[in-house]
């Protein structure tokens, strides 16, 4: 990797903040075009966006040629590197997987957004944090028994029931109606997220590969949502109709920057931080969502005890993010101590060499 361990959260905290304005603002796009759009098709609409993301596979071998002229000017241990970057190609099998997790997670949230306010979505897709805790215990071998994540997962539980029995008040014939449907939904999607991040951080390695991994989704995606497109129009589960010019516009324009953009961005963050770390970044998302939905657009009046849920599932993230970053920090600082190729601090490598630190390049 090119980048330093300082550079790379440097990187990978600003393509969050970036991931978070983007997130708000295709949520809030996505139910205009189902409301004030009236175009209620959330299958179609996932198929057609996640299917454009096959569009990155051309850009793949630029990025490629580009890596390797960076690194042409350092000859010594070039062979080894290449070698040492083969292996972090993704299995094909990975990605497959790694698809379908991402199409469930895609296809559950803008459902859920049939049913559900941008600001209410927003709080139950941050409890993607717990899934991620769980599952991570299972994929990533992190400790079970840790009382922080638990006082999280209670906090987080309580501040989702506080928000779907209060109910935000429709302000304006277009906001959305809140059902239980929606709820169940939102929460499907932040399970399968949960999933997904985790066997991301396992199986891809390196974040010049997610473009690669992002093309192929859309590969999948098309392979998938073709027929149940199909399936669901002969069914009437979901009438297949056209968009008008407008509505493709708007779908094809929050297709490229709310999902194609932004998706590969919120991957690159993950590999750059950490799962949790990334979870605690879109927590953000539940104010912002707030602010949007009730004094931008005023589409929607909460109580206060709806703030309350929310900002319980807010803490709930930052504590389980902040005790996974803790972990993260042991297991690293274990594996230096074993491999004995690093010192975690300048200060503990000049101790240990007993000569000044050279700086770190980046690029």
């Amino acid at each position: 990797m090119l980048l330093s361990r300082i550079g790379r959260v440097t990187l990978g905290l600003i393509v969050l903040a970036l991931v978070i304005i983007i997130f708000v603002a295709s949520g809030v796009a996505i139910q205009l075009i189902f409301t004030n759009g009236d175009y209620r098709k959330p299958l179609a609409l996932t198929v057609y966006s996640l299917t454009l993301a096959a569009l990155l596979l051309p850009i793949q071998p630029l990025l490629g040629r580009c890596r390797s002229e960076s690194g042409s000017g350092n000859s010594d241990g070039s062979e080894c590197r290449d070698h040492s970057t083969a292996a972090r190609w993704p299995r094909k099998r990975y990605v497959c997987l790694l698809g379908v997790l991402w199409f469930a997670a895609q296809l559950t949230y803008n459902t859920s957004l049939l049913y559900t306010s941008v600001a209410t979505n927003s709080s139950l897709s941050s409890s993607s944090a717990i899934f991620t805790f769980i599952f991570s215990i299972v994929i990533l071998r992190y400790p079970l028994l840790r009382v922080v994540p638990i006082l999280a997962t209670l906090l987080c539980v309580s501040g989702v029931v506080v928000t779907a029995i209060n109910q935000p008040k429709p302000d304006a014939s277009s906001a959305v109606r809140e059902t239980p449907l929606g709820y169940v939904l939102a929460l499907g999607s932040a399970c399968c997220y949960g999933v997904f991040t985790c066997c991301l951080k396992r199986w891809v390695l390196d974040e010049g590969r997610m473009v690669y991994v992002f093309g192929m989704f859309g590969v999948i995606a098309l392979i998938i949502g073709v027929p149940s497109v199909i399936v669901c129009h002969f069914t009437g589960l979901e009438k297949l109709v056209l968009p008008t010019w407008a509505q493709w516009g708007a779908i094809t324009a929050n297709a490229i920057i709310g999902s194609v953009v932004s998706d590969y961005m919120l991957s690159v963050a993950v590999i750059l931080l950490s799962p949790l770390v990334v979870s605690l970044g879109l927590a953000m998302t539940i104010p912002l969502s707030l602010l949007a939905d009730g004094l931008i657009l005023r589409l929607h009046t909460f109580k206060a005890i709806y703030l309350l849920g929310a900002a319980l599932v807010f803490t709930a993230v930052g504590l389980i993010s902040w005790d996974t970053y803790r972990v993260e920090r042991k297991r690293e600082k274990a594996t230096e101590r074993d491999s004995g190729t690093e010192v975690s601090t300048p200060e503990e490598r000049r101790q240990e060499e007993g000569v000044r630190t050279p700086s770190i390049q980046s690029g």
